[in-house]
């Protein structure tokens, strides 16, 4: 986004910069739902709420990714959201319902993305289980 541009070349302070780009991808997720940029979205504003340790709101973007995905059948930072999205379940203290979130979408993953990997040994680490 061109306020990141900015924010790299020092015409603009990285919290602001910050500000601005959670406000185009809300914008996006509220004013364009048929938009092809509606995962993105999702996927950055929950990644910008994890760096604020907001993993409340940051997991209801990353299941708005989730959904995305599904419905529009694309799923190549599935494993990578999907991994996101349980985190957020950890930190707020939720192992259960991270690993269902991991039960639940895991047979939607690409076998073959290392995020996928990445996913079935937090299960495993969630049921208590060695890898």
């Amino acid at each position: 986004m061109y306020c990141g541009k900015l924010e790299k070349e020092g015409k603009i302070p990285k919290e602001i910069a910050a500000e601005k780009i959670k406000k185009a991808y809300i914008a996006i997720l509220d004013n364009y739902p048929e938009s092809k940029f509606i995962t993105k979205a999702g996927l950055q504003l929950g990644r910008m709420l994890t760096f604020e340790r907001n993993w409340a709101d940051a997991a209801g973007y990353f299941d708005i990714a989730i959904q995305e995905s599904i419905e529009k059948n694309e799923y190549t930072k599935f494993s990578l959201i999907l991994s996101l999205l349980g985190d957020c379940y950890t930190k707020l203290v939720e192992p259960e319902i991270a690993a269902e979130i991991y039960i639940s979408y895991l047979p939607l993953a690409d076998p073959n993305d290392s995020y996928t990997g990445i996913v079935r040994a937090k299960l495993q680490d969630l049921k208590g289980g060695v890898r």
